[in-house]
């Protein structure tokens, strides 16, 4: 298993990267809310500034 294991992670090589993580996170974020936004029927009182999860994170960590 070990030797498996090894040579799984040999073909790898990749380093993870947080920027294109975030970058993808966020569009994974925006893309929902879009989605979601355009289920939202048209005659119905529904607030038009929603905010996605990211600006929301976002906005906490700049306040502290």
């Amino acid at each position: 298993m070990g030797k498996l294991r090894t040579l799984f992670f040999e073909k790898i090589g990749n380093t993870p990267d947080l920027d294109r993580y975030v970058d993808f996170y966020k569009w994974i974020d925006n893309s929902l809310t879009i989605m979601i936004q355009e289920l939202v029927p048209a005659s119905a009182n529904f607030s038009k500034n929603l905010r996605t999860l990211v600006e929301s994170i976002g906005e906490k960590q700049v306040l502290e």
